[in-house]
């Protein structure tokens, strides 16, 4: 049992204990090697029990013991071990990695998506992780064969139903003669509900046989349910056929296969295969199912709606009541249980298009209450085309910033890549203009755009800070030399911002304000398309504790983060300007405006007032008394904001961009109290 602690030092080991937990975990780490799992697992748990709770020590153990667990495929176990971790370090990078894996060889692909995401938008993304990311994007989409699921997992496999994912659906376009009928369906629909879907869709058709047209040209009856899926993989195969011959085919979307072409072929009644018996038992029990729920719907309805007619008798107030017809609720029924439609999971933007557009067609096309639910789904579907749009134009900043990299780690001029840079800009704002084209107030590629002219204007300028080696640690480390590194990566960082401001001309300077002010333009667009609510939202401002003090605050909203990127715009511009001899005191004043109206913590910005070139020149306010004995850390600087320059300017990830304060929000390490701004792209809130 662990000893009791003082209240005063809760998450700290006195030097005995540890060095006795740094004993167990190199003997866990020898047993590891000697793939001795088990008594490795049993030395880690000797250590976490010495460890009190709340320590970055138990992250580290809880880690290796989910290796073990790995190693002896006892993968649900591991991913226990890994939130464990997380649950300390809500961050570690190395517990997500394991994690994601996990989640994978059980079948949780949606979990393990997710992870390797978290780690993909960290500094910590390696090659490896990003194709960890596409491979499983893929899988989810249906164009990669799943690996099997462990023994172990739960049962759950890609693409079927369940908390990971919803049931892929597949058009089947169905010919009779000259004439075709669509027929959508789950993909793990049977022989006997595809028989009778196409029986409903051709009800006067006679008997027929159901086939699909082969690689090789030829005409295949369907007889059961695998034959089904090996149409599907034709359909699949022919797209991807096209789309690697360049051809026209469409790139196939998440959650969505191919249409698949099934031929009608009349033949006499004895000809036509019947349904295999295991098919056909399990299609009558899904009837018996759906008529129980039928009638359990009806009962309820029946049940409300006499309850509500003798409140009216008591209250002597004549209403209307409604009566359902049976078979909508039927519809609804089979409708909820074909595409695997469940109430209480949150949809996507195009499956929320779809719903709306399928309500309008079970309206009635005539009827005018048809009408508002076409224009919902026509905005959602021009919400996703934004969306992409802006993505896609941000797939050309990243190559515009791999550019600028690379050009300040060869010390290359920066004349030399300046002209393949503004080609990358130019092909990013044409998608940006397209995004808003489609959806005049999407914030998303406003801030985009600003961030476009933001990082095209310190280029015009010559702002080109060369990023510093990062000191290797071992995995081990202790927190003292973490925070040692950390405190000398930024120092470096800082020395060589300040040489490159130091290296800046008044005229590459002038030539600069004009994108700085098309960045700040933007801004205020941006600001503007926020709907008075979300101007009106209130944040408490953050706390002046140390982080790891303060308790967990509230995510910063749009209209905050608009601001805080528009502060770090007026604080770079005052840089450049107050380094070739420029009128920078009111962009400073209107920066920390900015800062304070989007409630930055007093000394977050007394920090970063600290760290700017003039600092001399500006009336800095006195540090906050409330803050608690806190250890001195590095504020951020523009050598923070040139090192995050080379990040996309995606609305997933505008905060990492940001410069001046915000960018010291990203890590507490280095500036505490700022809100943690990671903003969501506005049009994907629910």
């Amino acid at each position: 049992m662990a000893k009791k602690r003082s209240p005063s030092s809760p998450n700290k080991l006195d030097q005995a204990e540890g060095l006795k937990v740094a004993a167990l975990r190199d003997e866990g780490n020898k047993l590891f090697a000697k793939k001795e799992y088990e008594k490795a697992m049993t030395t880690y748990d000797k250590a976490i029990k010495l460890v009190p709770e709340g320590a970055s020590d138990r992250a580290l153990l809880h880690n290796n013991k989910a290796a073990c667990l790995m190693m002896l495929q006892r993968y649900k176990e591991s991913v226990k071990e890994c939130s464990s971790a997380l649950s300390v370090q809500p961050n570690y990078h190395k517990a997500l990695i394991r994690r994601s894996k996990a989640y994978e060889k059980i079948g949780h692909l949606k979990e393990a998506l997710e992870d390797v995401r978290k780690v993909n938008k960290s500094e910590y993304i390696t090659e490896e992780t990003q194709e960890t990311e596409k491979r499983l994007r893929d899988i989810m989409a249906g164009k990669v064969k799943a690996a099997p699921v462990a023994s172990n997992g739960a049962g759950r496999k890609s693409g079927g139903s369940g908390k990971g994912g919803r049931a892929l659906i597949f058009a089947a376009k169905c010919t009779l003669d000259d004439e075709t009928r669509m027929l959508h369906m789950s993909q793990a629909v049977t022989y006997a509900e595809l028989l009778d879907g196409v029986r409903q869709k051709f009800p006067t058709a006679g008997p027929f046989m159901l086939k699909y047209l082969d690689r090789e040209g030829d005409l295949v009856t369907i007889t059961d349910k695998n034959d089904i899926h090996k149409a599907m993989q034709e359909a699949i195969d022919h797209m991807e056929r096209m789309q690697s011959s360049g051809g026209s085919g469409a790139r196939l979307p998440q959650n969505a296969l191919p249409a698949l072409r099934i031929t009608l072929v009349r033949c006499k009644e004895s000809e036509v295969p019947p349904p295999p018996q295991e098919e056909a038992a399990y299609v009558a029990q899904q009837l018996k199912q759906i008529e129980a729920a039928r009638r359990m719907m009806q009962a309820q309805a029946q049940q409300k709606q006499q309850q509500e007619l003798e409140a009216a008798k008591s209250e002597q107030q004549p209403q209307e009541v409604y009566q359902f017809e049976p078979w909508l609720i039927d519809f609804a029924n089979l409708f909820r249980d074909m595409l695997n439609v469940d109430p209480e999971r949150h949809l996507d933007l195009q499956e929320l298009g779809w719903d709306k557009c399928q309500e309008g067609l079970d309206a009635a096309l005539a009827h005018d209450k048809a009408l508002p639910l076409f224009e919902q789904a026509a905005d959602k579907f021009a919400e996703v085309t934004a969306t992409g749009l802006c993505q896609w134009g941000n797939v050309y900043m990243c190559i515009a910033r791999r550019i600028i990299d690379t050009a300040a780690k060869d010390g290359s001029p920066l004349a030399d890549a300046l002209p393949k840079v503004v080609a990358e800009h130019e092909r990013a704002e044409k998608r940006f203009n397209e995004a808003l084209g489609y959806k005049a107030d999407f914030w998303d590629a406003a801030v985009a755009l600003a961030q476009m002219h933001f990082d095209r204007a310190k280029l015009e300028a010559g702002f080109l800070v060369k990023n510093p080696t990062q000191p290797e640690l071992a995995a081990d480390a202790d927190e003292a030399a973490r925070k040692a590194a950390q405190e000398a990566a930024v120092a470096a960082q800082n020395k060589a911002s300040a040489d490159a401001l130091a290296k800046l001309k008044m005229e590459d300077a002038a030539k600069a304000e004009p994108f700085f002010k098309a960045a700040s333009d933007k801004y205020a667009e941006a600001v503007e398309m926020l709907s008075p609510e979300e101007r009106a939202k209130e944040m408490k401002p953050a706390p002046e504790a140390p982080a790891e003090a303060a308790p967990e605050q509230e995510e910063a909203n749009f209209f905050q983060q608009t601001l805080i990127f528009w502060g770090n715009l007026l604080y770079e511009h005052s840089q450049i300007r107050a380094a070739t001899g420029g009128d920078w005191k009111p962009l400073i004043d209107e920066a920390v405006a900015k800062f304070r109206q989007a409630k930055c913590s007093e000394s977050d910005i007394r920090a970063a007032l600290l760290n700017h070139s003039m600092k001399e020149q500006i009336d800095i306010p006195e540090e906050p008394k409330k803050q608690a004995a806190p250890a001195p850390e590095a504020p951020a600087t523009p050598s923070t904001s040139a090192s995050t320059a080379a990040k996309p300017a995606s609305s997933a990830g505008a905060a990492k961009q940001a410069n001046g304060p915000a960018a010291a929000a990203e890590k507490k390490e280095e500036v505490k109290g700022l809100p943690s701004l990671g903003p969501k792209p506005k049009g994907g809130k629910k």
